[in-house]
Parts: structure tokens; sequence; C-alpha cells
């Protein structure tokens, strides 16, 4: 396997996927989250705002900017996209740059196809998604509900005390976690930094992204904010 494979973490075509695959029948039960998810936190959206629109619509102008901190030509930590992204992109980079060796991705078609593959929706307090968040855990009750609790909550003594817990996540707000694949032509190239000689290039014709929204107990046109959080499985999350 070339060095730019193994330093520069850009998903090659020959490497094996990341995440373990699903099976059938998790994968059909998957694709039945995003209609679960949609009916669930429909009223906490404005009447104009169609969830699965909202993602393909951020992910379409937000592509650019993502391409951009992977071939480390976006300085500002772009707060779209997740920290640890960058970080990984711009060590990798690095590497190869020390060997003289310029990655580059690149979308070369002209247009790109964004479809929503995944999603869930995780209930509780703003508190429990904050980065310090100790003294909460995540239950997941479904493929597409879980609930972000404290601890001292999390062990159910009767079936009353299990709904007065889920009745006060549900009040408290949500966070979406939504899974995104993106059809088109990807070119990763490395190049000789001196002679500009093309010394890898290899093309995909996906990527897949993972999306989570802000936390609201209600969101407006103006406040429901995405941020990409995951790249092709590159920080082992799921939706």
């Amino acid at each position: 396997m070339a060095l730019s494979t193994i330093e520069f973490p850009w998903l090659h075509s020959q490497s094996p996927p990341r995440l373990r695959p699903l099976s059938i029948f998790n994968r059909i039960l998957v694709s039945r989250t995003p209609a679960t998810v949609d009916k669930r936190v429909g009223s906490l959206l404005p009447p104009k705002v169609v969830l699965s629109s909202s993602v393909t619509s951020f992910v379409a102008a937000s592509l650019p900017a993502l391409l951009n901190t992977i071939n480390g030509s976006d300085k500002s930590n772009n707060v779209f996209i997740h920290k640890a992204i960058s970080k990984r992109f711009r060590e990798g980079r690095n590497v190869l740059v020390e060997r003289k060796l310029v990655p580059t991705v690149k979308l070369v078609s002209t247009d790109f196809k964004p479809k929503v593959s995944s999603m869930h929706v995780t209930y509780g307090s703003i508190k429990g998604f904050e980065d310090a968040s100790q003294g909460y855990l995540t239950q997941r009750w479904s493929r597409a509900v879980s609930l972000r609790i404290p601890q001292e909550d999390s062990v159910f003594e009767s079936t009353d005390q299990q709904k007065k817990v889920l009745k006060s996540a549900l009040k408290d707000g949500c966070v979406l976690s939504v899974g995104v694949f993106v059809a088109g032509d990807f070119e990763y190239i490395v190049e000789n930094q001196i002679s500009g000689e093309v010394l890898e290039r290899d093309k995909r014709g996906e990527i897949s992204l993972v999306l989570t929204s802000n936390h609201s107990t209600e969101w407006s046109e103006s406040n429901l904010q995405w941020r990409i959080d995951d790249v092709d499985g590159l920080l082992g999350r799921t939706v």
C-alpha cells in the first residue's frame, strides 16, 4: 500500500470500508429511519422546512469548504466541519509534504447528488451534549431514537419511572444525526512537489458523510444548523 494511502486519511477506492457493513436486514431497518425521524421531529420544525431538503442544501453549500479543509487551503477552522476531521487531514498532509509530496482531492464532475441514507434523533437536555458532559450517558431505544440522560436516571425500577425519564428527555429538546451519501466523481492525486509528476491517481464515485444538528427544543428557519462530523467513517461515527 502506498505511503500516501497510509498517512493521508482520504479513503482509497481499493481500501476496505472503515466501518463494518450492515447486514441486509439492518440496511432495511436503517433505510426507514429518515421517515421515522422526520415524523417525530416534524413538530419542532417550521412549516416551510423539509428536513431532508435542509440536509441536502447544507451538503451542497459546504462540500467546497470540506474539500478546502481536506486540501489544507482553509486555515479558518470552519465551524461547520468537526475540528477532528481538519486535524486528521492536516496531520496526514504534513507527513506527505515533508517527503515532498502534495495530496489533492478534487470533485471532477460538474455536479454531485447528496442522498440522505439514515437519520437518528437523540433527546435530552443541552447539558448532556456539551463537550465535558460528565455524568450523562446515551441509551439507544431503537434504530431511530436515543436518549441522552443523567447516569442516575439510566436504571429503571418501574415502568412509570421509565415513562417519566422519556417524557422529560422529549421535553428537553434533541439533536439530529444524519447519514448522507454524496455521488460524484472524486479524484485523489498525489504529486511530486518539485517536479509536478503525478505519482498516484485514484477515483471514487461516492463519499459518505455524517451530519449533526445543533440542539434545540424548537428550530426556526434561521437557527437549524448542521456540522459535518465524519467523512467516510474516519472518526468511526455512525447513525
